[in-house]
């Protein structure tokens, strides 16, 4: 990273955001480590907005391994600070821990029917490239499935009494790869359900047959298996899905860890990672993540990625990473951020008469979807129905006006 770039961001951000930057770190190397003693040293830290801001942004438990594993911290951060992330530290390894166990119970039930299941994001990440369970914040599963085994999976959802928060008629998951994740949750466990990469991008299009065939089994907790998606695929879609929320302003900061670790790890190549981004038409917004991770997270980026974000884009990004960095998340979903999901957006690659079959599939629902989503009794499908329409249409209208605030 330039000298004007470490320039730049230290005339964004103050001492104690810097450090919090800083010490959100696994490998660490001396130089970093010295800037980070003599940041602690100078006294001029908010250590109160430095544990508020760390936990909003989700980097408190990594930051708390950091200053645990260093002796030369002990007497350098109040013990009040220490104690404080290391009860932030606990509280997610607790979570992590309970959802591992949620995660592995779901595996044994699938391989029961031979259903092939990819983990992505968090629970990927946490078994893959960290060594400690406390340190990844993640709220639930995200599993990607083939799309000939949607259904299949759906139903064992339901016959494990899990309940469906988003609609999933049958006709409508035969009509169109969805890939808007449809969320199925009890009292352990939050999953959420995966039939396609695209999410809700324009112009990014994940070649899913493809990268579904190079995706390989691991082994996870006790005895189940799932399967992985190839690194270099993997580290392409996690750039997709950050930006996605970056730009939504709905946007976890420990999320960039996850590149971070990649690269350091050495788990990618940069020249695979180039020419797929490219073909998947995502290499701009690739770009613009990893200017981010070279900007705060002093990792290096090859130049033939960096120099396809402009110097205008480039101060833009910053300025969106600041705001992300300073004011709370819940405050950032008020002011930004849209409810809801009404699959509308990942239609538009279907026919004219398609489109009009799937928003009809979406808004009459079969039973058994009426059965799980209401928990009662279908003595009368117009009533629920109804029910339904006047749900599915309340979201999209939420949906429709902050669009239009914005």
């Amino acid at each position: 990273m330039g000298e004007r770039e470490i320039d730049s961001r230290m005339s964004t951000l103050n001492f104690t955001e810097r450090l919090m930057l800083l010490s959100s770190c696994i490998h660490c190397n001396e130089e970093k480590q010295k800037e980070i003693v003599a940041l602690v040293k100078d006294n001029s830290i908010d250590w109160n907005y430095f544990v508020s801001r760390a936990q909003d942004t989700l980097l408190a438990p990594v930051i708390y391994r950091f200053f645990s594993s260093r002796s030369e911290f002990e007497n350098l951060v109040p013990s009040e600070v220490l104690m404080s992330l290391r009860n932030l530290y606990n509280t997610i390894l607790h979570s992590n821990l309970r959802l591992a166990g949620g995660f592995d119970f779901v595996l044994k039930e699938m391989e029961k029917k031979n259903i092939k299941a990819i983990a992505l994001k968090g629970m990927d990440v946490i078994h893959n490239l960290y060594s400690d369970f406390g340190v990844r914040q993640t709220s639930d599963i995200d599993l990607l499935f083939l799309k000939g085994n949607a259904i299949l999976v759906r139903d064992l959802f339901l016959d494990l009494n899990f309940s469906c928060q988003y609609y999933m008629p049958s006709k409508a998951l035969e009509i169109t790869n969805h890939p808007s994740p449809y969320k199925f949750f009890n009292d352990v466990v939050s999953i959420d359900f995966h039939i396609g990469l695209d999410k809700v991008y324009e112009s990014a299009k994940v070649p899913i047959e493809e990268v579904l065939d190079r995706a390989f089994a691991k082994g996870v907790v006790s005895s189940g298996c799932y399967y992985t998606l190839e690194p270099n695929d993997n580290f392409i879609y996690l750039t997709l899905h950050l930006s996605e929320h970056f730009y939504s302003f709905d946007c976890k900061l420990v999320s960039f860890l996850d590149l971070v670790e990649l690269i350091v790890l050495e788990r990618i190549q940069w020249e695979a990672v180039v020419e797929r981004s490219r073909s998947w038409n995502s290499f701009q917004t690739m770009s613009e993540m990893l200017f981010l991770v070279n900007c705060f997270f002093d990792v290096e980026i090859p130049d033939e990625i960096l120099k396809e974000v402009s110097e205008e884009k480039r101060e833009s990004l910053k300025s969106s990473f600041v705001i992300l960095l300073k004011e709370s998340r819940e405050e950032l979903r008020t002011k930004f951020a849209f409810e809801g999901s009404t699959g509308f957006n990942p239609i538009a690659h279907l026919t004219i008469r398609d489109k009009l079959k799937y928003l009809f599939y979406r808004t009459f629902p079969d039973k058994l979807y009426l059965k799980s989503k209401y928990k009662q009794n279908v003595y009368s499908h117009l009533i629920l129905w109804l029910i339904h329409f006047l749900s599915i249409t309340g979201i999209a209208i939420r949906t429709f006006a902050r669009k239009l605030v914005k």
